[in-house]
């Protein structure tokens, strides 16, 4: 794999930050070996959102370290539950020290959404409105920024404190690359990056297209593509952040920290 480190001056901003954004590094080389040889999203785009992102729309870098430091003490040695958008009526199956939710469950289980210690997403299903309220009543709020959304999300800059905005491949301070590709195997890239104990998954079906923005056929074939990668993103990232299958059944699954 191209050991290539995509951090921008991090180390200028905070000691947190650099050590998250090279924490994120292997995410976001399997970004480029996975993803980028399938899909070729123009990395110039991905630059530009990274670039809009730290220079318009995140919060004051202080601000941004006192989250990073908040995110950590929330996922590393704990066991954390990611909830996605498929989310039914009997979710809770797993313990959780942690709650981190994705797009869109706040349309399909408000009372989750209530109760989540973090959002992960591109605010393609949730209402960037909504995120700003949210973040604002003391929650994290990781907005991800690429190369076709970030218009979207202009019109709420600067996001409120509490807010960390990523980008696929470019730790841009202070926006943090983590890479990943959907909503799900983003949260699940940042929580073995920081060193969960375990990570409870729920809510999502890789194989199932739950929402096209695009509204076309074929961006639903796009995004099964994208759900495709997604499981294979998943599978590498659990070899590199040393994590294995400890559980399976109907509500979801859970991944455990091989710890050495």
């Amino acid at each position: 794999m191209l050991m290539i480190d995509y951090g921008l001056g991090s180390k200028a901003l905070c000691n947190v930050y650099s050590k998250t954004c090279r924490a994120c590094l292997p995410a976001r080389e399997l970004y480029v070996g996975v993803v980028e040889p399938v899909m070729m999203h123009p990395r110039f785009l991905e630059a530009e959102a990274s670039l809009t992102g730290a220079f318009k729309c995140s919060p004051p870098p202080h601000s941004v370290c006192n989250s990073l430091t908040r995110l950590e003490h929330l996922i590393t040695g704990r066991s954390v539950c990611v909830i996605g958008p498929l989310a039914g009526e009997h979710t809770m199956g797993f313990s959780c020290d942690t709650i981190i939710v994705v797009d869109g469950v706040d349309k399909v289980r408000p009372d989750l959404a209530g109760i989540a210690d973090v959002y992960v997403g591109d605010a393609d299903s949730t209402d960037p409105a909504f995120l700003v309220e949210w973040c604002s009543m003391g929650r994290l709020c990781l907005i991800h920024f690429h190369g076709d959304n970030y218009n979207h999300l202009l019109p709420y800059c600067p996001f409120p404190t509490g807010t960390i905005i990523t980008s696929q491949l470019f730790c841009a301070p202070p926006v943090l690359g983590v890479g990943g590709y959907t909503d799900g195997d983003r949260a699940l890239a940042v929580s073995m990056a920081l060193r969960a104990l375990e990570v409870s998954v729920t809510g999502f079906n890789f194989n199932h297209v739950y929402r096209v923005h695009k509204g076309s056929r074929s961006a639903s074939g796009d995004k099964r593509v994208k759900l495709g990668l997604a499981r294979i993103l998943l599978e590498r990232l659990m070899e590199v952040y040393g994590y294995r299958l400890a559980r399976r059944d109907t509500l979801g699954f859970q991944l455990r920290r091989e710890l050495k």
